[in-house]
């Protein structure tokens, strides 16, 4: 089993708003893939509160494993109840290598609550 490495990464604060929109990049190295680790990617969504402790609005996961494996063109993540996907997911492979995939994710611990990525994995350089 590999070295389980945490990297947190926090994005800005968006007032007064109730569907933010953050539009920002955060990139993460991994230094090799093997087939025996997950690498998940956890988000958590609060609503920070200037006098009071913020409140936690919702956790999503997405396993990144299947936008690393090498495989030819479209693939699919499906929905399941093993994941947080709200529906399934297009793998996409573009001509440089490069690997996209956009998911929307369902917030887990609120009543409600999305949450849409878009994932890019780029082969590092040998």
């Amino acid at each position: 089993m590999g070295e389980l490495k945490v990297r947190v990464k926090k994005t800005g604060v968006k007032k007064r708003n109730l569907n933010p929109v953050w539009d920002e990049e955060h990139t993460f190295t991994i230094a090799s893939v093997s087939d025996h680790d997950r690498y998940l990617l956890t988000v958590e969504v609060w609503d920070e509160d200037r006098f009071t402790r913020d409140d936690f609005m919702g956790r999503a996961e997405i396993d990144l494993k299947p936008l690393f494996q090498e495989e030819e063109g479209k693939k699919v993540v499906a929905k399941s109840n093993n994941n947080f996907l709200e529906k399934d997911s297009n793998i996409l492979k573009h001509e440089d290598g490069r690997r996209a995939q956009e998911v929307c994710l369902k917030l887990r611990g609120v009543h409600s609550g999305l949450l849409d990525l878009n994932l890019e994995y780029k082969k590092p350089a040998l």
